[in-house]
């Protein structure tokens, strides 16, 4: 039976939905109609053994792990059986397969066991205990600083709307003047800039999407099963049942969708790629009906932190072919990502989640422009993309085929740049060129894909790879395990302390080279700004551990300190952290330099009221006081030197 039949009239949005547009209800559920069709087509798509086993492991931890290990084995045997020479030709390789994924192997099993018995024991119970007493009901994935979501941050959307309705360019290019009798063109670039209000905007959108309800979507998807198998379409059970399961799914977006109204945003989930419950793609949009400046931002969101059986299926050292949807010689992806998003031709079922991405995106676009009370309605309407961690590997994957064949968005849609935080490796070398062919064609091509790397997140070092810079593609087997490679050009983001300004570096210019020039706009102006926002020369507040702290009850929310103790390869890869560190950009003008004397004077009063929270610390967990104060005192006493000696 067919999965698209949908004679029944869609279901009104429950209460705690805000409206905020007055377009004709039939434009305010077309996603909701498409999407609810897309979670059946998951549920009920007629997959082959290998897609119902991988589909079976995404919600099974132990078969999960399984399924990592015989992959992991069968990579490492392949490797050997077909290139039996790469043992004295790739060494490195040879020792990174007999020592570093054995070692990985290990600890990974020993987290699977670990979360496999805290889920037997209730686990899932005590996070949403702490979620609700200590989060504000935010997921754990915001648990480090919910506050981001405070009425603050309509002020860094609007700060965004110039770039995101397109009255911004990011990409110019330097020309000569035409009377110019001795112009210098070796001197001229492409200027490409980073724009942080647009950065932190879509950052917002990409930490916002973890606070779908997945339990509401997986009974959505169950009814719609249900239903499909039980009733004809048309009858009035059959109509009955689908508005129930639409309501599921509108009220598993609710928290999504209140704050997108705070920031005069219409929000809509439009896929769920492969999995139900799992990575999904979704939109933010100008809601249609609005006079304002129309824009869509594509959305993807990563796995949730406890679903660890998705991580191990989606991180499996493996890659696929890439040449169906990006070409021949394009290389190879990595499989957990490509399979989530595309949908494969051998005959094995699987998703077609980036054709109901492109569809509904085209639908909708015709729709605004149809609805929009924005005079100039004959422009495209831009379109951007974003995602975190996983959900970053996807926009990256869905964007690259954007800019291998802008046919696949129509005529009323205008692509423009991605920004993706804290993104893991997407394929080998060959596939990283083919990436920086295309978004060199043409050579001062009007988007850009930025990949946000914050300090030593670790998620940006997996899988291992070596073949990041291009002089090394050619160099390494195309079957070693370390052929990865990332995509797009790298911002790297830096906390204040011990570092210097700007706290950001441009990385992998890939074919760029020095072509380009990298601007920072939308920062700081100097350092001197950076350190008086908020009233005051004051260090403590750029940072991301202290911010996040002091921000809940006072310094005593035990929930922030416990995150704010993660080690940093950890913490670093929070949404939270990197918009705290986006915050303390300075733009690439270099700022005047800090004088010596009011730097102290900071110092010390950072180290005085450091003291103080160690002393309301100890006396909130009845902790010694004196041998608190010894530990903080001597810390900060290192940190002043080694930030007097940077300054």
């Amino acid at each position: 039976m067919s999965t698209s039949a949908t004679s029944y009239a869609p279901a009104a949005p429950p209460p705690s939905v805000p409206r905020v547009h007055d377009a004709p209800a039939r434009d305010e559920r077309a996603c909701l109609h498409a999407h609810l069709n897309d979670v059946g087509r998951i549920k009920t798509h007629p997959a082959g053994l290998r897609s119902r086993f991988r589909d079976f492991s995404k919600r099974n931890i132990v078969a999960a792990y399984a399924l990592f290990l015989v992959q992991g084995t069968l990579n490492w045997l392949s490797a050997f059986i077909f290139s039996p020479a790469t043992a004295f030709t790739d060494p490195v390789n040879t020792l990174a397969t007999l020592i570093i994924y054995p070692v990985i192997n290990i600890v990974l099993g020993v987290l699977v066991a670990v979360l496999y018995v805290g889920s037997k024991l209730g686990g899932g119970w005590v996070i949403q205990l702490i979620s609700d007493n200590y989060a504000d009901g935010y997921s754990m994935a915001n648990w480090a600083n919910p506050d981001i979501f405070c009425a603050s941050s309509r002020e860094a959307i609007d700060a965004a709307r110039p770039f995101l309705t397109g009255q911004v360019a990011t990409t110019k290019a330097q020309q000569a003047d035409p009377g110019e009798q001795d112009a210098d063109f070796t001197q001229l670039k492409t200027v490409r800039t980073f724009s942080v209000p647009l950065a932190k905007a879509l950052l917002l959108m990409s930490s916002i999407v973890y606070e779908r309800n997945d339990k509401l979507v997986k009974e959505a998807a169950d009814i719609f099963d249900r239903t499909q198998k039980k009733y004809t379409p048309g009858t009035h059970a059959y109509d009955v049942e689908m508005k129930r399961a639409e309501e599921k799914l509108l009220e598993s977006e609710a928290k999504i969708k209140v704050q997108a109204a705070r920031w005069n945003l219409a929000y809509d989930g439009i896929s769920d790629l492969s999995t139900v419950s799992g990575p999904f793609a979704s939109i933010f949009y100008t809601p249609l009906g609005s006079s304002d400046r129309p824009f869509i931002v594509l959305c993807f969101k990563g796995t949730t932190p406890v679903q660890f059986s998705e991580w191990l299926v989606d991180a499996t050292i493996s890659k696929t072919s890439a040449a169906v949807f990006f070409g021949p010689g394009s290389g190879k992806a990595h499989s957990g990502f490509y399979d989530d998003l595309f949908v494969r031709n051998d005959g094995d079922g699987g998703s077609d989640g980036y054709g109901s991405i492109v569809r509904t995106l085209r639908h909708i676009a015709g729709r605004m422009k149809a609805n929009s009370k924005y005079s100039q309605t004959e422009h495209k309407i831009p379109l951007f993309v974003t995602g975190h961690s996983l959900g970053s590997a996807l926009a990256s994957l869905c964007f690259a085929r954007f800019l291998a064949s802008e046919n696949d968005l129509g005529a009323d849609l205008d692509l423009k740049d991605c920004y993706v935080f804290g993104t893991p490796r997407l394929g080998d070398g060959d596939f990283a060129s083919a990436f920086e062919h295309n978004l060199t064609t043409a050579l001062d091509r009007p988007n850009i894909l930025w990949r946000v790397r914050n300090h030593v997140d670790i998620v940006c070092s997996v899988p291992p790879g070596v073949t990041d810079a291009e002089s090394l593609r050619g160099t390494v087997s195309s079957s070693s395990l370390l052929n990865y490679a990332h995509i797009g050009p790298e911002i790297r983001l830096f906390p204040v302390l011990p570092y210097s300004p700007p706290y950001w570096k441009a990385n992998e210019l890939g074919a760029f080279h020095e072509a380009t020039e990298v601007q920072v706009t939308g920062g700081h102006a100097s350092q001197q700004e950076l350190m008086q926002q908020g009233g005051g020369l004051d260090l403590r507040r750029t940072s991301a551990r202290v911010g996040a702290i002091e921000g809940s009850r006072g310094g005593k929310n035990w929930l922030r300190w416990a995150m704010a103790a993660l080690p940093s390869p950890f913490y670093d890869h929070l949404p939270a952290v990197y918009y705290a560190h986006l915050s303390n950009l300075i733009n690439s003008s270099r700022s005047t330099p800090i004088s010596s004397g009011r730097l102290a004077a900071s110092l010390n009063a950072f180290a005085d009221q450091t003291v103080q929270d160690a002393k309301n610390l100890s006396d909130f967990f009845g902790v010694e006081a004196g041998k608190a104060e010894e530990v903080v005192k001597s810390g900060v006493q290192r940190m002043k030197s080694e930030a007097q000696q940077r300054f």
